[in-house]
Protein backbone atom coordinates (compact mmCIF):
# COMPACT_ATOMS: atom_id res chain seq x y z
CA UNK A 1 0.00 0.00 0.00
CA UNK A 2 2.98 2.23 0.79
CA UNK A 3 3.99 1.81 -2.66
CA UNK A 4 1.27 3.38 -4.16
CA UNK A 5 0.99 6.39 -1.89
CA UNK A 6 4.45 6.78 -3.02
CA UNK A 7 3.86 6.33 -6.72
CA UNK A 8 0.80 8.94 -6.48
CA UNK A 9 2.70 11.51 -5.12
CA UNK A 10 5.54 11.21 -7.46
CA UNK A 11 2.99 11.32 -11.00
CA UNK A 12 0.98 14.14 -9.13
CA UNK A 13 4.88 16.16 -8.64
CA UNK A 14 5.67 15.20 -12.11
CA UNK A 15 2.29 16.69 -13.57
CA UNK A 16 2.90 19.80 -11.72
CA UNK A 17 6.21 20.40 -12.60
CA UNK A 18 5.44 19.81 -16.41
CA UNK A 19 2.33 22.35 -16.27
CA UNK A 20 4.27 24.86 -14.19
CA UNK A 21 7.19 24.50 -16.84
CA UNK A 22 4.72 24.96 -19.73
CA UNK A 23 3.90 27.95 -18.02
CA UNK A 24 6.77 29.63 -17.57
CA UNK A 25 7.69 33.40 -19.48
CA UNK A 26 9.58 32.94 -22.42
CA UNK A 27 13.91 34.01 -21.69
CA UNK A 28 13.18 38.24 -23.16
CA UNK A 29 15.64 39.04 -25.74
CA UNK A 30 16.63 42.79 -27.15
CA UNK A 31 18.46 42.92 -30.38
CA UNK A 32 18.64 45.14 -33.41
CA UNK A 33 16.31 44.98 -36.66
CA UNK A 34 19.07 44.02 -38.82
CA UNK A 35 19.95 41.08 -36.26
CA UNK A 36 16.79 39.84 -36.41
CA UNK A 37 15.78 40.23 -39.74
CA UNK A 38 18.98 37.56 -40.46
CA UNK A 39 17.98 34.88 -38.78
CA UNK A 40 14.42 34.80 -37.22
CA UNK A 41 14.50 31.22 -36.38
CA UNK A 42 16.79 30.93 -33.94
CA UNK A 43 14.39 33.69 -31.92
CA UNK A 44 11.47 31.94 -31.86
CA UNK A 45 11.83 30.67 -28.51
CA UNK A 46 11.92 33.91 -27.36
CA UNK A 47 9.75 36.69 -26.69
CA UNK A 48 11.88 38.95 -28.88
CA UNK A 49 11.99 42.97 -28.11
CA UNK A 50 13.69 45.15 -31.00
CA UNK A 51 15.61 48.09 -29.71
CA UNK A 52 15.68 51.14 -32.00
CA UNK A 53 16.36 55.12 -32.21
CA UNK A 54 13.38 57.45 -32.79
CA UNK A 55 14.92 58.41 -36.05
CA UNK A 56 15.65 54.65 -37.32
CA UNK A 57 11.67 53.81 -36.42
CA UNK A 58 10.53 56.69 -38.12
CA UNK A 59 12.80 56.49 -41.17
CA UNK A 60 11.83 52.65 -41.75
CA UNK A 61 8.44 52.45 -40.39
CA UNK A 62 7.34 49.88 -42.25
CA UNK A 63 10.10 47.14 -41.81
CA UNK A 64 9.31 47.75 -37.53
CA UNK A 65 5.19 47.51 -38.28
CA UNK A 66 3.78 44.44 -36.21
CA UNK A 67 7.10 43.91 -34.43
CA UNK A 68 7.57 44.74 -30.75
CA UNK A 69 9.47 47.92 -30.59
CA UNK A 70 12.09 49.44 -28.00
CA UNK A 71 12.52 53.25 -28.14
CA UNK A 72 14.22 55.67 -25.63
CA UNK A 73 13.33 59.34 -26.68
CA UNK A 74 12.57 62.52 -24.98
CA UNK A 75 8.92 62.58 -24.03
CA UNK A 76 7.24 65.77 -25.45
CA UNK A 77 3.33 65.34 -24.36
CA UNK A 78 1.17 62.93 -22.67
CA UNK A 79 -2.38 63.21 -22.55
CA UNK A 80 -5.37 62.83 -24.36
CA UNK A 81 -5.90 65.92 -26.67
CA UNK A 82 -6.19 65.28 -30.85
CA UNK A 83 -6.29 61.62 -30.69
CA UNK A 84 -9.27 58.50 -28.95
CA UNK A 85 -7.38 57.60 -26.06
CA UNK A 86 -4.29 58.14 -23.41
CA UNK A 87 -1.45 58.97 -25.75
CA UNK A 88 2.46 59.61 -24.82
CA UNK A 89 4.31 61.56 -27.79
CA UNK A 90 8.25 60.68 -28.11
CA UNK A 91 10.08 63.39 -29.80
CA UNK A 92 13.79 63.68 -30.89
CA UNK A 93 15.78 65.56 -33.62
CA UNK A 94 12.01 66.38 -35.63
CA UNK A 95 11.01 63.19 -35.78
CA UNK A 96 7.71 62.58 -33.43
CA UNK A 97 6.10 58.88 -32.61
CA UNK A 98 2.63 58.58 -30.97
CA UNK A 99 2.34 55.66 -28.05
CA UNK A 100 -0.78 54.71 -26.59
CA UNK A 101 -2.70 52.27 -24.99
CA UNK A 102 -6.39 51.38 -25.56
CA UNK A 103 -6.02 50.12 -21.36
CA UNK A 104 -5.65 53.30 -20.14
CA UNK A 105 -9.01 54.70 -22.79
CA UNK A 106 -9.01 58.45 -21.89
CA UNK A 107 -7.18 59.17 -18.52
CA UNK A 108 -4.09 56.82 -17.82
CA UNK A 109 -3.29 55.55 -14.35
CA UNK A 110 -1.52 57.56 -11.56
CA UNK A 111 1.51 55.53 -11.99
CA UNK A 112 2.79 56.36 -15.54
CA UNK A 113 1.41 59.88 -15.35
CA UNK A 114 4.04 60.07 -12.03
CA UNK A 115 6.39 58.31 -14.25
CA UNK A 116 6.08 61.19 -17.09
CA UNK A 117 6.06 64.11 -14.90
CA UNK A 118 9.04 62.58 -12.88
CA UNK A 119 10.93 62.12 -16.43
CA UNK A 120 9.60 65.74 -17.66
CA UNK A 121 10.68 67.70 -14.50
CA UNK A 122 14.54 65.74 -14.75
CA UNK A 123 14.62 66.63 -18.84
CA UNK A 124 14.97 62.71 -19.29
CA UNK A 125 14.06 60.48 -21.47
CA UNK A 126 12.10 57.63 -21.22
CA UNK A 127 11.69 54.44 -22.96
CA UNK A 128 8.36 52.79 -24.46
CA UNK A 129 8.01 49.13 -25.04
CA UNK A 130 4.74 47.77 -27.56
CA UNK A 131 4.00 46.68 -30.38
CA UNK A 132 4.14 49.12 -33.42
CA UNK A 133 0.88 49.27 -35.33
CA UNK A 134 0.07 51.92 -38.08
CA UNK A 135 -1.04 54.40 -35.94
CA UNK A 136 1.83 54.36 -33.34
CA UNK A 137 3.16 51.86 -30.43
CA UNK A 138 0.66 49.98 -28.60
CA UNK A 139 2.40 50.54 -25.04
CA UNK A 140 3.49 47.27 -23.46
CA UNK A 141 5.41 48.88 -20.54
CA UNK A 142 7.12 52.29 -20.06
CA UNK A 143 10.48 52.31 -18.14
CA UNK A 144 12.32 55.29 -16.50
CA UNK A 145 15.40 54.83 -14.57
CA UNK A 146 14.40 51.55 -12.55
CA UNK A 147 10.59 51.85 -12.50
CA UNK A 148 8.50 50.09 -15.14
CA UNK A 149 5.11 50.69 -16.09
CA UNK A 150 2.65 48.52 -17.07
CA UNK A 151 -0.49 49.82 -18.85
CA UNK A 152 -2.49 46.26 -18.67
CA UNK A 153 -1.81 46.08 -14.83
CA UNK A 154 -4.24 48.29 -12.59
CA UNK A 155 -1.88 49.59 -10.08
CA UNK A 156 -2.17 49.07 -6.67
CA UNK A 157 -3.67 52.39 -4.41
CA UNK A 158 -2.47 53.50 -0.93
CA UNK A 159 -4.34 55.52 0.66
CA UNK A 160 -3.18 57.37 3.01
CA UNK A 161 -4.48 56.97 6.97
CA UNK A 162 -6.17 60.77 7.46
CA UNK A 163 -8.18 60.11 3.90
CA UNK A 164 -10.23 57.92 5.65
CA UNK A 165 -11.16 60.10 8.39
CA UNK A 166 -11.33 63.53 6.80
Amino acid sequence: MRYFKTTGLLIALAVMTGLCAGCAYRQRVLLGLDDYSANPEAYKNFEVVITASLEDICSRYEQYRGKRVQVTAPCAYFGHAQFWTWQVLLSDNGRTLRCYTHHYRIKAEWDAENLLMRARADRQPVTVNGVLYRDGIDIREIIYREQTVRPHVKPLRVYPFFDYYY
